[in-house]
């Protein structure tokens, strides 16, 4: 983020420049990205849940497909960040992710590349499928983007221990998002 800011002029910047500057780890904060939306207290907005599900998909999918770097619509990219809100959001995450950077690290780098990114992606397409019925039960879908949350980790460091965890969680996200449909 530091350097995204640093090689940038002027006093915005696109969406799509963000995307691009990332390149091909691009997909993890997306879906990060996507998937927090659920996860913090916007998720029990209605409706959020069913948007965040839609942007996983698309996220997701691309990955599935085995595309090299992703591709959003023109009017994401086209959207403006101002560059004072941008370093402003960038000094508030830094301390965290310097935290979170001395934790991940690149581990079983043969899960996070290839096939395994692939079987990542599929996983959190089905993921995200679960989300806009468990829309009704209040913060269910939180179970899911959960998963998705610690997977897009994962993918963005790396990190094929934080990516075995959460391939556990979705495990036991499908299984409590079965439970819900099915009883309640």
């Amino acid at each position: 983020l530091k350097k995204i800011h640093d090689d940038t002029e002027g006093d915005s910047i696109k969406a799509g420049e963000i995307v691009d500057a990332f390149k091909h780890r691009g997909y993890g904060p997306l879906l990060l990205a996507a998937s927090l939306l659920c996860v913090l207290p916007t998720g029990a907005i209605p409706g959020v849940p069913t948007i965040t599900a839609f942007l996983i998909i698309l996220i997701a999918g691309q990955m599935v497909v085995g595309r090299k770097t992703p591709w959003l619509p023109d009017f994401l990219c086209e959207r403006e960040i101002k560059m004072d809100k941008f370093e402003s959001a960038r000094q508030k995450v830094e301390p965290y992710t310097k935290k979170i950077d001395k934790v991940l690290k690149p581990r079983f780098e043969i899960l996070t590349e290839g096939i395994g990114v692939r079987i990542v992606a599929a996983l959190c397409v089905v993921l995200a499928c679960f989300m806009p019925p468990l829309e009704v039960v209040p913060f269910a879908a939180i179970i899911p983007a959960l998963a998705i949350v610690i997977l897009s980790v994962g993918l963005s460091a790396k990190d094929g221990v934080v990516m075995v965890v959460g391939c556990g969680l979705a495990v036991f996200g499908i299984g409590a998002a079965l439970h819900f449909l099915m009883n309640g």
